[in-house]
């Protein structure tokens, strides 16, 4: 069996909008069996949460004021080294 490829998706939130549904889609029809898929929400809410397979890991951090930002990218940075990813995709940093 071969090692499957981790996969680290990073977006503020799955809110309703056009990079929101692309990374959902992204991350329902990647093949399972050959990829790893986490993904990193600085809020864990939005229309598409519902849309998420099971199987996909997901970081939630929580994020209560605009100012976190910093703080976020720490975070993020800490799962990247926790998670040893092949490949991240951040979308709508801000």
């Amino acid at each position: 069996m071969t090692k499957k490829i981790k996969i680290l998706l990073i977006i503020s939130s799955l809110r309703q909008g056009g990079a929101e549904r692309v990374i959902t889609y992204i991350a329902s029809y990647l093949n399972k069996d050959k990829y790893e898929i986490s993904l990193v929400l600085y809020e864990k809410k939005g229309e598409y949460l519902e849309c998420l397979p099971e199987y996909i890991r997901i970081h939630d951090f929580k994020k209560k004021i605009s100012w976190d930002f910093f703080k976020m990218i720490c975070r993020s940075r800490r799962v990247i080294k926790e998670e040893k990813p092949d490949v991240v995709l951040s979308f709508l940093f801000y």
